[in-house]
């Protein structure tokens, strides 16, 4: 009898052990790690998702910013923290660039510290040049840069983020010479533009100048094209496969129980799929659109742009003479 006692009891240690004690999360609140400052399109979309998921757990989400390092300080974070599904990530697909440019030895985390849990919203990368420039086409573009190497310039994000990466990619396909001039965000590079400091601003979106009229769209670096942009051919249908959207979603620590990211994902989904309108209006204002990516499949489009990152950054620094 004693020995059936305990049996029993060893049996429900271990479901507690599992999934049972997992079915109860969250019993307290739970950080949304932003690595970006406020007002930025991943903390206005995190701030976006949450209160749905306030609703959905009857638990609060807090959305808390820690910019800095380029994004390294937040991935930092929760990569260290504790993996309970208490600290997600709001992750971008293309993390894996950070990887590909800094040294290992600079970072505290790497490729595998983080379990995706869902992809909800995507942006492409915009080749944007003024509505009064005389380029109607991304061809004819890169004619006059054939005609004028290195004298033609455009402007990005930074050095090394994925609009720059993208760009030289691009130009490098076509055989020109098109000279980087590096910004401090988004509407940095696109100033540039405007002021007729550079020739085209790489980014991701045009910051809302396509629909007011001030910037041509030649390009967007889009697996087809978008429907809120119709007219705009991909840089695929264009004769170059670059097609890789960056998809925001959320992530936790690696070792986070699986019955954790499962009860997310699901969760996330149920609340993308109930509130699809208010939401699709919220990112089309951020030029992003709406996805769904489950764990898996998220997973594999942040390999494949890390893989993808770590084939264009030595490409791209041994051009620019840059050491390791």
């Amino acid at each position: 009898m004693k020995k059936v006692m305990l049996t029993a009891v060893l049996i429900l240690l271990g479901l507690a052990g599992s999934g049972l004690a997992q079915m109860k999360y969250p019993i307290r609140p739970v950080e949304i790690i932003v690595p970006w400052g406020a007002g930025s399109n991943a903390d206005v979309m995190a701030r976006m998702v949450a209160p749905h998921l306030e609703k959905a757990f009857q638990q609060p989400f807090v959305v808390i910013d820690k910019s800095g390092g380029a994004g390294i300080i937040a991935h930092n974070y929760v990569a260290n923290s504790k993996p309970d599904g208490y600290t997600i990530l709001s992750l971008n697909s293309i993390y894996g660039g950070l990887l590909a440019t800094r040294k290992p030895a600079d970072l505290k985390f790497t490729f595998e510290s983080f379990v995706p849990v869902v992809g909800y919203a995507a942006t492409h990368v915009f080749f944007n040049v003024r509505k009064e420039a005389p380029w109607k086409t991304l061809k004819e573009f890169i004619e006059d840069a054939g005609k004028n190497p290195r004298k033609m310039k455009f402007s990005s994000t930074a050095t090394f983020g994925s609009a720059h990466i993208f760009a030289t990619d691009l130009f490098k396909r076509a055989g020109v010479k098109v000279t980087h001039i590096p910004g401090k965000g988004s509407g940095d590079a696109m100033t540039a533009v405007l002021g007729g400091h550079v020739d085209m601003a790489v980014i991701h979106g045009s910051a809302g100048h396509a629909h007011g009229g001030t910037v041509r769209v030649l390009a967007i670096a889009a697996e087809e094209r978008r429907f809120d942009f119709p007219e705009v051919p991909t840089l695929k249908e264009l004769g170059f496969p670059i097609a890789r959207p960056s998809v925001v979603g959320f992530a936790v620590a690696n070792g986070t129980p699986s019955e954790i990211i499962d009860k997310l994902y699901q969760v996330n989904r149920d609340v993308l799929n109930a509130n699809q309108e208010a939401i699709k209006n919220t990112l089309l204002k951020l030029e992003a659109i709406p996805t769904l990516l489950d764990p898996k499949s998220y997973l594999e489009l942040c390999r494949a742009d890390k893989d993808y990152f770590f084939q264009m950054v030595p490409e791209i620094k041994k051009e620019l003479g840059v050491r390791d």
